[in-house]
């Protein structure tokens, strides 16, 4: 291969890579299909069980991530805990097949006390699973 092409293959590398990068930022800073992907958590804990999210403020986008501000879980009407804020990030492969999954869950600043939790996740069926698949849970200290 002459030097010419090497040159032009180089520089068509990079400036994807730049297009790439730039694109990326830029969908960073927009929120859009945050509440679709809030809206799917919501349906899978609700079926779970009586629980229910409510929430402050969400921001985010399905590329990025999308996080969900002054979070509280609440259960037969009473909240059982809160979180500052919960982050869900999804697996990008799992979109282009159309099933979504998340890649993880992020909480930061839980808040519970052991009572109401113990109470409202006493399973009577230990085989309960929910129609919502994640990979991984963090949880950050506050």
């Amino acid at each position: 291969m002459s030097r010419k092409k090497i040159y032009i293959s180089a520089g068509c590398v990079v400036l994807l890579t730049l297009c790439v990068v730039v694109g990326y930022k830029a969908l960073a800073r927009y929120t859009f299909y945050a509440g679709i992907v809030v809206q799917s958590v919501q349906k899978a804990i609700s079926s779970s069980g009586s629980y229910d999210i409510s929430y402050l403020s969400i921001r985010g986008n399905p590329i990025t991530g999308v996080y969900i501000n002054d979070v509280s879980i609440i259960a037969d009407e009473k909240r059982i805990a809160s979180t500052r804020e919960m982050g869900f990030h999804i697996d990008l492969l799992s979109l282009m097949y159309f099933k979504p999954r998340l890649s993880g869950i992020s909480i930061s600043g839980f808040a519970a006390k052991y009572e109401d939790i113990s109470a409202a996740l006493a399973f009577p069926d230990e085989n309960v699973s929910t129609s919502l698949p994640f990979d991984g849970l963090r949880v950050y200290e506050s």
